[in-house]
């Protein structure tokens, strides 16, 4: 997105008006956003990562909600999530500053039948989020298999990989 900001300045001492201008190009993250996984082929889990309000709005209690769905064979490793809270810089690079505390800051809450979990967050949200959770495969994995899984926020924004 580009700004473009246009000024004149005039004084009665100046003859005439002085006009100055400047653009700036705005980079802007999304909203909710999911990474290729990364994946161990030792233990056959996924590890999933997910940028969550790198746009950086105020997003009120009860509005903080991401629901998370696997597909295939997946399942949830339970005890396997890191909620990060990071900065944003005006270059746009993410920090970590923080992590969340589950049960204080934030709940989790699996799918009945594993393929999927549900996070609240239990405060407004102000600042940039990134999760970090693993999926186990449960069979066997020959070949080249496709997996994919879906996150929604509270929003309706989606994202998958």
């Amino acid at each position: 997105m580009t700004f473009k900001n246009t000024v004149n300045l005039s004084a009665n001492e100046l003859p005439k008006p002085i006009p100055a201008e400047s653009t700036i190009v705005g980079k802007y993250k999304p909203a909710l956003e999911k990474e290729k996984p990364s994946y161990d082929p030792s233990k056959q889990q996924f590890t999933w990562t997910v940028h969550y309000n790198h746009d950086e709005n105020v997003i009120p209690l009860g509005s903080g909600k991401l629901d998370d769905r696997f597909e295939g064979n997946m399942t949830f490793v339970d005890g396997s999530v890191v909620v990060k809270q990071m900065a944003i810089d005006g270059k746009g690079t993410a920090t970590e500053v923080g992590r969340l505390v589950e049960n204080v800051d934030y709940k989790i809450k699996p799918d009945a039948d594993d393929k999927g979990i549900h996070i609240e967050f239990l405060r407004k949200i102000d600042y940039a989020v990134t999760i970090e959770y693993k999926t186990q495969i449960q069979d066997e994995v020959i070949g080249s298999v496709p997996y994919k899984n879906t996150i929604v926020d509270g929003s309706g924004h989606t994202s998958n990989n």
